[in-house]
C-alpha cells in the first residue's frame, strides 16, 4: 500500500466492538493500523496507512470524529522567553 498515514479520532461514544470491526474492514482493504489507542480514557484514536480514496467513506462513519494526516508539528519559541535566551 502506498497510502499516507492518518490519525483517526473516534467519538467518545464509539464502542470497542464497533472500532474493532472498522479495523477489520480497513485491513481487509489493505490498510495497515500502526497504532490502536481506542480504549484510552482521554482520547480514542488510531494511526493507519490509508489510500486517499478511503477517506470519503470513513469521514461519513458515525463513530469517527475526525481524520487528519499524520505529520510533524513544530513550534517556534516566543520572543523574549527563557527558551530563546538559552
Amino acid at each position: 500500500m502506498a497510502g499516507k498515514k492518518y490519525i483517526i479520532t473516534f467519538s467518545q461514544s464509539a464502542k470497542t466492538p464497533e472500532i474493532e470491526s472498522l479495523y477489520s474492514e480497513l485491513e481487509s482493504q489493505g490498510s495497515h493500523i500502526s497504532k490502536k489507542a481506542h480504549e484510552s480514557v482521554i482520547m480514542k484514536y488510531s494511526v493507519a496507512t490509508l489510500e486517499p480514496s478511503m477517506l470519503h467513506s470513513l469521514k461519513s462513519n458515525n463513530i469517527i470524529e475526525s481524520i487528519e494526516e499524520d505529520k510533524m508539528v513544530s513550534i517556534s519559541p516566543i520572543p523574549g522567553t527563557h527558551s530563546e535566551l538559552s
